[in-house]
């Protein structure tokens, strides 16, 4: 086989993400899988708007494209940042010099995000040169204006159909409503300029319970495939969590992932807490809960020890999130979570065998829950075992996610017409 034709027939993988460096789960696992996939064989480029580049991509094997924009809120001109939040003319040019360089034919166009930076400018932009395209939903900005199909002034999950009239009239964003009415807009011409999501075909959804909320708006015939998250996580001896009497929080301290609730059931029954995170809410948390101990923003690393040294994970999320990965990573160290039954995370729980769930918001009943682990050791230690079994029987590692990664880009190029 010659050279050209090894070319012609090897995939061209295209990422298309906000940021080349990781500031979160999105970068995360967009930059994760790239090392891997170009062992695989994929010939990978990332495009990115905002810099630094990640240390962590081996740009030997990884070419490496970086608009060296800022996103929206490091912009200090606003209204060059909200004109650009709506339709980034720059970087849609930009991405159009790159795709002159690809065949629509064995290419694939996989986007993590583009709110922060990218707009979905770049996304009509692959849909017009005829590439293929698949969209990973870390969040719910596909039909969702704030992202989150989540009220945030009331604080609870919204009912409303999104992009109706009772939606804009709504005024559902963490902000205020003139910033609900300027993301309506941004949706508006995603739906109506770059035909998202009617356009694209392909999707990535990353757990049962994010795909029954977007579904009913995908495109009829959309390829919808379902790939976790993956974790790095080596497997080690599973220690008892009973020899641990500290809960955890792991997280963003904002009102919607519920910190404040654990804060006040740790303070009705003074156990001992934790909190690993940072956010607007700590003051709150601190005054709730006087006694608890804050370690602060930590490394994967450090995370992971502080969870390893606690008795039960606190997973309190009011809003819906999409999978709850710290779940998952306390059930690889053995050690059991309480999660909210109204978000994502819940997948990840066998309740009563894995770990527990207690209903979302509902202080009575986490107080209660939290007091089965706290009094009763022996039945924590039961739950880590089994959650750590679970875990391991099917883990979430990176190979695997890697090769569902093929298997889906494979599809796309070979099994669609």
């Amino acid at each position: 086989m010659t050279v050209e034709l090894e070319k012609k027939n090897k995939i061209q993988l295209i990422v298309l993400t906000d940021y080349a460096y990781i500031n979160g789960g999105a970068s995360q696992v967009a930059l994760s899988s790239l090392n891997y996939l170009a062992d695989s064989g994929v010939d990978v480029r990332l495009v990115a708007a905002v810099g630094p580049i990640d240390a962590s991509i081996n740009r030997d094997k990884v070419l490496v494209t970086c608009f060296e924009g800022v996103d929206l809120l490091g912009d200090a001109l606003r209204f060059r940042s909200a004109v650009n939040g709506l339709w980034n003319y720059k970087h849609k040019r930009n991405l159009e010099l790159i795709l002159k360089e690809y065949s629509p034919v064995n290419s694939v166009i996989h986007i993590h995000t583009w709110v922060k930076s990218l707009s979905s400018s770049v996304i009509k932009a692959c849909i017009d040169h005829g590439f293929k395209v698949v969209l990973t939903l870390h969040d719910y900005f596909l039909v969702c204006p704030n992202g989150g199909l989540y009220n945030y002034p009331k604080g609870e999950h919204c009912t409303v159909p999104p992009m109706s009239l009772s939606c804009l009239s709504t005024n559902c964003d963490s902000r205020s409503y003139a910033h609900k009415l300027w993301r309506y807009t941004r949706q508006l011409i995603q739906e109506n300029i770059a035909h998202i999501p009617n356009e694209v075909k392909n999707y990535i959804c990353v757990s049962s319970y994010s795909e029954a909320l977007v579904s009913p708006y995908l495109p009829e015939g959309a390829n919808v495939f379902r790939i976790p998250n993956p974790i790095t996580i080596k497997k080690l001896p599973n220690l008892p969590p009973s020899l641990s009497s500290s809960f955890i929080y792991v997280g963003r301290f904002s009102p919607e992932k519920g910190a404040t609730l654990f804060a006040q059931a740790a303070d009705a029954l003074k156990i001992s807490a934790t909190f690993v995170g940072l956010g607007s809410e700590e003051d709150r948390i601190r005054t709730l809960c006087p006694s608890a101990k804050f370690l602060g923003w930590l490394d994967s690393n450090g995370v992971l020890g502080a969870v390893k040294s606690s008795r039960a994970l606190i997973f309190p999320s009011i809003c819906h999130e999409t999978q709850g990965l710290t779940v998952a990573e306390s059930a690889a160290l053995g050690i059991p979570a309480i999660v909210s039954d109204g978000c994502a995370a819940r997948e990840l729980i066998v309740d009563g065998v894995t770990g527990l769930l207690f209903k979302s918001g509902d202080l009575v009943d986490l107080i209660d829950k939290i007091k089965m682990l706290d009094e009763n050791p022996s039945f924590a230690d039961e739950l880590g075992g089994n959650a750590y079994v679970k875990y391991w029987g099917s883990p979430s590692s990176l190979e695997k996610h890697v090769a569902s990664l093929l298997f889906c880009y494979e599809n796309i190029i070979y099994g669609s017409s």
